[in-house]
């Protein structure tokens, strides 16, 4: 049944297992046919496809010639064509957080041919970033079936500012000429728990710098270390609690994900209230700033969100060298106060063609050509050496110096200029307006120099110049031109393209094909090929208006699929979850069940109401739970144990004949 096109969709809910998601899917505006187990669960969970077949044409001809057989191939090559499809899917991470800790949304564009990116409002007491999109590409060639799936992922962060109840607006994006829209969601926020055990601290070389002025500034993550019951976390454990993704380092982003400039550094301090002294690790990072407007050093988009353990046990899955953390809670801590003063240039005696230049620098000027005719264009080049930020530094005003446009014509356009090392390069074409111009005169640059809190004007040597009168041309000869001396006359040929045959009655002779063993093979094989086209048409047909067979029939290559991501993930904590996931979508398919809601207990009681293998169902709750396990404390190698173990625990439940 082809769904409705001017309905509007609905969104559906549901949460994926393991990892507490929520998953919010467009579905059709009238839900498809579901299972009793779907309508008392009241799940909308189909996703919302476009999809279409080029209909195929047949002409029967009463003999066989060369037009019958392309035509039979053509509908050969119709018949067989992919069904295209158009998949969006939007996932939301929880519906709970903290002050600080990010909402993250997902959008999934599937087998799209255009889109646009996601759109976002402007949230009230959040901040929104999307991330760039992430493209991938998978191909699966299942019972002599090629699918191939090209998926676009886009990643949004929403960051509450504040407790409360938190709205996200819907959520919109334009796939294909088709605009899908979320419905809103209400996010619950509470206040993180700090209690001393995070600070972020950004300290600068200076007390203060000028606008544009560059400073050297450090960024310091206290984090109180871990310590119960006699077991204590060492640096890099700790390190290993800081939730990279979730957390915003600003300008920092890069150097700690490189992880190799942190410093790291041990010391103790008592608590103000208790009077107790605890250990705290410092990981600290240096980068240079570049301030552009005055105030305080900006450093509010700096967020760190821990994942601070609570208790912590013994784990051979785990790489805390034998522990594995059993519960933690998320903390977060901000910048609040940087303490480093960004100051603007004093407006006083600020000369007329300064253009924001902070630093010490040097200027000269070069022509070309110097030999020229009144009006004829000039190429003045610029080179302006400097200690300060030469990627944002402004030429200076060419228009804005009378003793250069008293005698050239400058147009007034902004210069692009090129950066090479510690120099800027700009070009401007000048036009000399009369011949006794001897000269290109001294331009003029001005900058602020912060170590004299003065400002400093320098110019250009000047640059000697020949201008000539422009040399004019009489009128009669720019009139009168030269004059043809010969007409050619056209002659008529009889050789040539137009002549190659003499006799037109060889141009209607009649041409005749003769049937080989090759064609005869060729036309014999093509209704062999017409009928298994046909039933594997019929098939997919079938498989489409019955969606829990052909769920059934997928569960193991839809498994396979999320087991192949899981291998080449380069990510522990994204091949465990894949891992888990492959679980949860393989008994969801063959049993019919919606499968963003089927947690790691609701895939246990499906097994044990079905009468599994008691040994193989507690083999798959033990994946589970370490899968679980993997997510708080990665490591490499326990996640690739994970996914063969899992691909053998699905071969095994393909012979239970589960459904």
């Amino acid at each position: 049944m082809q769904r409705p096109r001017h309905k509007k969709p609905m969104v559906a809910h549901s949460r994926r297992a393991g990892i507490g998601g929520v998953e919010l899917k467009i579905a059709h505006a009238r839900p498809p046919i579901s299972s009793s187990a779907d309508r008392r669960a009241g799940a909308r969970t189909c996703r919302y496809h476009r999809s279409f077949s080029p209909q195929s044409t047949r002409r029967d001809q009463p003999t066989l010639c060369p037009t019958m057989i392309v035509i039979l191939f053509l509908a050969f090559l119709t018949l067989t064509a992919p069904t295209l499809a158009g998949d969006v899917s939007f996932t939301i991470s929880d519906r709970k957080t903290y002050v600080g800790v990010p909402i993250q949304i997902t959008v999934e564009i599937t087998n799209a041919q255009d889109h646009d990116p996601p759109k976002v409002a402007d949230i009230q007491g959040a901040d929104v970033r999307i991330g760039p999109p992430a493209n991938s590409q998978f191909t699966s060639i299942f019972n002599g079936q090629m699918e191939q799936r090209i998926t676009t992922t886009y990643t949004i962060n929403i960051i509450p500012r504040k407790e409360g109840d938190l709205v996200i607006p819907p959520l919109a994006i334009t796939v294909d000429d088709e605009t899908y829209t979320s419905q809103p969601q209400t996010i619950t926020v509470r206040k993180s728990e700090n209690k001393g055990l995070l600070d972020i601290k950004l300290i600068g070389d200076v007390d203060s710098v000028y606008v544009g002025e560059p400073i050297n500034v450090t960024l310091e993550i206290w984090l109180r270390q871990f310590k119960k019951n006699r077991t204590t976390l060492d640096f890099r454990q700790m390190w290993r609690t800081i939730d990279q993704n979730a957390s915003n380092f600003g300008q920092f982003a890069d150097i700690i994900a490189a992880g190799r400039d942190v410093d790291i550094k041990t010391t103790t301090q008592a608590d103000p209230k208790t009077g107790r002294r605890h250990t705290y690790f410092i990981y600290s990072v240096e980068n240079k700033f570049w301030p552009e407007r005055p105030g305080q050093l900006a450093g509010s988009d700096i967020n760190v969100v821990v994942n601070y353990p609570i208790s912590v046990t013994r784990n051979r899955f785990s790489i805390l060298r034998g522990l594995s953390i059993d519960r933690a809670k998320p903390i977060t801590a901000s910048v609040t106060d940087s303490g480093i003063i960004i100051k603007a240039p004093p407006t006083e005696n600020r000369p007329d063609i300064y253009r924001g230049a902070v630093g010490q620098y040097a200027i000269t000027a070069t022509a070309n050509p110097t030999e020229i005719n009144v009006g004829d264009p000039i190429t003045i080049t610029l080179d302006i050496r400097g200690t300060g930020r030469l990627e944002t530094l402004q030429p200076p005003p060419l228009t804005k110096q009378p003793q250069l446009t008293n005698d050239f014509r400058v147009p007034d356009e902004s210069l692009a200029g090129i950066v090479n090392g510690s120099v800027k390069t700009f070009t401007q074409s000048i036009r000399a307006t009369r011949d006794d111009i001897t000269e290109v005169p001294p331009i003029r640059f001005a900058y602020f120099d912060p170590d004299i809190e003065e400002y400093v004007t320098i110019e250009t040597d000047p640059i000697p110049l020949a201008i000539k009168e422009q040399a004019q041309l009489p009128v009669t000869q720019m009139v009168e031109g030269t004059r043809a001396s010969s007409v050619t006359n056209l002659t008529a040929r009889t050789e040539g393209l137009l002549a190659n045959i003499d006799d037109p009655s060889l141009l209607l002779a009649n041409q005749t094909i003769a049937l080989n063993t090759t064609t005869l093979t060729i036309a014999g094989g093509m209704p062999i090929l017409y009928v298994a086209t046909l039933l594997f048409q019929t098939n997919r047909r079938k498989l489409k208006s019955n969606v829990a067979l052909g769920r059934r029939r997928n569960a193991k290559r839809n498994a396979s699929q999320k087991l192949t991501e899981a291998q080449q993930a380069t990510d522990p904590t994204t091949s465990a979850r894949l891992a888990a996931a492959a679980i949860t979508t393989y008994i969801a398919d063959r049993c019919n069940l919606p499968t963003g809601g089927l947690t790691r207990t609701d895939a246990i009681t499906q097994l044990q109401d079905r009468s599994i293998n008691e040994d193989l169902v507690t083999t798959i709750d033990q994946l589970l739970e370490e899968c679980d396990h993997i997510q708080y404390a990665p490591t490499a190698s326990a996640a690739a144990n994970i996914t063969a173990r899992t691909q053998s625990a699905i071969t095994q439940l393909e012979k239970e004949n589960l459904q």
